[in-house]
C-alpha cells in the first residue's frame, strides 16, 4: 500500500518530466502518477500556457496531496526531497545548456 501520491502532469519538457518521474519513482514510499489527475488546457489554465508554453520554456508541475504537507514535518520532508532531486533532474535534462 502506497501512502504518498505526487502527480507530475504529462506536459512540459520531455527530458525534465521523464527525469523527475524516474527519480521520484526511485523513492520507495512514493506512488508516482503521470498526468493525473489534470491536463493543462488553454481554455481553463493560465500560468503554464502563458508563462511556459507561450514562451517555449521547459516546465513541470508537481502536485502533492495536502495532507502530506499540512504539518511542518511534511513540508520539510518534501522540501528536502525536492532540493535533492530537482538539481539532478535539471543537470540530466540539459535544459540550462549544461
Amino acid at each position: 500500500m502506497h501512502t504518498r501520491y505526487p502527480y507530475v502532469p504529462e506536459e512540459g519538457a520531455v527530458s525534465v518530466r521523464h527525469g523527475l518521474l524516474a527519480l521520484l519513482a526511485e523513492e520507495p514510499e512514493l506512488c508516482v502518477g503521470r498526468n493525473e489527475p489534470y491536463n493543462v488546457d488553454i481554455e481553463v489554465d493560465y500560468t503554464v500556457p502563458v508563462h511556459c508554453e507561450g514562451r517555449g520554456l521547459p516546465y513541470v508541475e508537481i502536485e502533492i496531496r495536502q495532507d502530506l504537507i499540512g504539518a511542518e514535518s511534511g513540508q520539510r520532508e518534501w522540501a528536502e526531497r525536492l532540493a535533492r532531486i530537482l538539481p539532478r533532474v535539471v543537470d540530466r535534462s540539459g535544459v540550462l545548456g549544461g
